[in-house]
């Protein structure tokens, strides 16, 4: 056994409930977490990281993506895709329709990708 201090406010979870942030789809204002149901840990904007995470989630960082950018323009938070948000209301959204989830799949075995990382195809999609 680690004997360690307690850290009470270690990882997101804790801090989450100490600011007293409730779910995005069901928050009434800021702040607010949100929580995904697919996806990995990093994502294509990781620092240092050429190669997407065998289990990264397309849909999951066009959602973080979406909801970054309205927070940072208009100072809200809404859910566009429901189909990869925890606690979202799907009636309606056709989750299997392509794009709307996006499972990952298995490691390749990897390594860092190679490469210079490029711009990762940002400036030319349209997100800037």
């Amino acid at each position: 056994m680690i004997s360690s201090e307690r850290a009470p406010l270690a990882g997101t979870d804790p801090l989450a409930a100490g600011m007293g942030a409730e779910s995005t789809p069901l928050a009434s204002g800021l702040p607010a977490i949100t929580r995904y149901l697919e996806g990995s840990h990093g994502n294509p904007v990781s620092a240092g990281q050429k190669a997407a995470d065998a289990f990264s989630s397309r849909a999951v960082f066009d959602e973080m993506i979406a909801q970054m950018l309205e927070l940072f323009s208009d100072g809200t938070v809404s859910v566009s895709n429901p189909c990869v948000v925890e606690d979202a209301d799907t009636s309606g959204t056709d989750c299997s329709a392509e794009g709307n989830t996006d499972p990952g799949s298995e490691p390749d075995g990897g390594g860092d990708g190679g490469g210079d990382g490029g711009d990762g195809g940002l400036i030319g999609g349209g997100l800037i």
